[in-house]
């Protein structure tokens, strides 16, 4: 399913946009919306799925828009949302859940989707247990399960992986790489190795404005000859305010320094492969 976005605002008060022209184009498979917490993600993904309106510009999934009344019902016909905080209902088991959210949704064929379901996401030994008694892991899954209850064409999860012990997180991102090979699957986070490890096109936003849109192999390259390495003895090595520390690693009473910079930053520094970290922040610094 085809997702257009064009000239895309967002003003919640006068003169303070929360998006600003956002213009974009997603196709089935894995699109990453990646920056920053309070970059405007959650807004743009709330649009897309017709939960509110933008003030400028307009939203096509498929070949309907999404700000005709008539047109929106095909759209969340086809459409699942998994929201960074989702209520559930804890004195419920994941079944009885899942019966209920397929009913609202009029979704007649439920006992055996849900059962599908629950296997999917690997919850089928707990079908009927509390809600309340579960993993945080366990609850995201639960509201992945949930978002496909009306096995939709175009899956929309904002912030899935935040809270989750590693383990939890590696296998909720091979489950959504699973689910994008027949639908759309847009992956939102501010953390750049859920994009990484599930994308192959990614969005970058900060305050509202689209400053990246390709590939993760693109992004990559965005910080190639810039990423420079030295080691150092002093802990307080004085360094241009032009120049960006992406990562420091003690060893032993030296520091190796990771950063970020147009040209060498010091004496002994040397070039080193960019990675999409590497990509993310130069085009962060940039802006």
């Amino acid at each position: 399913m085809k997702i257009s976005i064009e000239n895309v605002s967002k003003f919640y008060k006068k003169n303070s946009p929360a998006l600003r022209d956002i213009s974009l184009e997603i196709n089935q498979g894995m699109f990453g919306l990646l920056g920053p917490n309070g970059a405007g993600k959650t807004t743009l993904m709330r649009i897309i799925a017709t939960i509110i309106q933008p003030t400028e510009g307009v939203v096509k999934i498929g070949n309907y828009r999404t700000d005709n009344l008539k047109e929106k019902w095909h759209i969340l016909a086809s459409l699942g949302y998994l929201p960074q905080e989702l209520s559930l209902y804890g004195n419920l088991t994941p079944y009885e859940f899942l019966d209920f959210m397929g009913a609202i949704k009029g979704f007649r064929k439920r006992p055996n989707q849900i059962k599908e379901l629950l296997e999917m996401v690997g919850l089928s030994n707990a079908a009927h247990q509390l809600i309340k008694t579960f993993s945080g892991g366990m609850k995201r899954r639960l509201g992945i399960a949930q978002a496909l209850i009306n096995n939709p064409s175009l899956l929309i999860v904002d912030e899935p992986t935040v809270g989750l012990d590693p383990e939890e997180r590696t296998r909720f991102r091979n489950m959504l790489v699973d689910m994008a090979s027949d639908r759309t699957v847009i992956l939102s986070s501010h953390i750049v190795e859920d994009i990484a490890q599930t994308c192959y096109h990614v969005a970058i936003l900060h305050q509202g404005k689209l400053l990246y849109k390709g590939t993760v192999s693109g992004l990559v390259q965005q910080a190639n000859n810039k990423v420079w390495e030295y080691t150092s003895s002093n802990t307080h090595t004085p360094l241009h305010s032009s120049i960006l520390v992406a990562k420091t690693r003690i060893s032993d009473s030296n520091i190796k320094y990771r950063v970020l910079a147009e040209e060498q930053p010091m004496e002994g520094a040397y070039l080193v492969s960019p990675t999409i970290e590497d990509g993310y922040l130069w085009i962060i610094k940039k802006n």
